[in-house]
């Protein structure tokens, strides 16, 4: 197994949330770079992209309409595609959004759309999950 540090490119726009940058960056075993992306919150080795939702902002984008235009725009991407999942399953529980509604727009994105789902309970997990994909 290759030990050399993953390249990791986050968009500009995740610093707000910070929390998986930092997680990331204890880890010492990727070099994460800051800069805008056009797709996507995270591009991993210059071969995927992985758009991160926490439970509320999943819920949001599903009922503002951006999901779908978000996850097109990864599907469409050169790169493969992955969307992370954060929450447990309180956070889940306080979208207020049915869960017929949420396993609809799952299937749609997983099913439809290609895109691989992975879930992650907080953004130590998430950054654990950035990594185990590079190194895959």
């Amino acid at each position: 197994m290759d030990n050399a540090p993953l390249r990791i490119v986050a968009d500009d726009r995740e610093r707000a949330g910070g929390e998986v940058l930092a997680a990331l960056v204890a880890r010492g075993d990727a070099t994460v770079e800051i800069a805008r992306l056009d797709v996507g919150d995270y591009r991993v080795e210059r071969r995927l992209l992985v758009e991160r939702k926490t439970a509320a902002d999943f819920a949001a984008s599903l009922i503002d309409g951006r999901l779908f235009h978000q996850t097109a725009a990864l599907a469409l991407a050169p790169e493969r595609a992955v969307l992370v999942l954060e929450g447990c399953e309180q956070d889940w529980r306080d979208t207020s959004v049915r869960r017929e509604a949420l396993q609809g727009a799952l299937i749609t994105i997983g099913v439809f759309f290609g895109v691989a789902v992975l879930q992650s309970d907080g953004p130590e997990e998430t950054a654990r999950l950035l990594v185990y994909l590079g190194r895959q």
